[in-house]
């Protein structure tokens, strides 16, 4: 099995897939104006949480009381997903990108099959994503929660193991490289 719903409730998972995620960021035209701050605001359809299991286990058991000397994790990482049947849209990618990574043999790109009906916590379904690990943000943990309680984020699936480990590797790899001053 590679995907199960995500719960109602409770602690948040590595690998779950969430959707209607909002994304305050401030506007860069308003940055050194004094008292003319402006916020703009990205909805991302689809993101996948990337903080790892051990953190946010920590930080929803001290959030409960449950640990109270539990760790904070001040802000939540997250990698943009969108609907793979776009994907040829995106520039720079022709027929031989697309190919490897709809076979997950581009490291810069995760591909993830559709979730059934059934799967999704929401009962509606969701369709085959894409992941670009250049397109990563991440959201103060409590702005997360907030948006979760009063229902404009949705908990949708989440990724079982193995595939959660495999997405994780993936994306931190792909920080991980090496720029080269030239090609060798």
């Amino acid at each position: 099995m590679i995907y199960r719903s995500s719960p109602k409730d409770g602690q948040l998972f590595q690998g779950e897939i969430v959707s209607n995620l909002i994304q305050a960021r401030l506007a860069l035209a308003s940055i050194g104006v004094e008292g003319a701050q402006t916020v703009t605001f990205i909805t991302h359809p689809y993101a996948v949480i990337l903080t790892q299991d051990c953190d946010l286990e920590s930080d929803h058991k001290r959030r409960t009381g449950e640990r109270p000397k539990g760790a904070e994790v001040p802000a939540l990482l997250f990698c943009e997903a969108f609907d793979a049947a776009s994907f040829s849209a995106r520039p720079g990618i022709d027929a031989q990108i697309l190919r490897r990574v709809n076979q997950n043999k581009d490291e810069r790109y995760q591909y993830l099959r559709a979730i059934a009906p059934d799967t999704d916590a929401t009962g509606v379904g969701i369709p085959a994503l894409g992941i670009d690990f250049k397109r990563y943000f991440s959201i103060p943990t409590d702005e997360v929660i907030r948006r979760l309680e009063i229902g404009e984020l949705q908990r949708r699936a989440c990724l079982e193991s193995p595939y959660r480990e495999q997405l994780a590797t993936r994306f931190f790899y792909y920080q991980y490289r090496v720029a080269l001053v030239e090609d060798h």
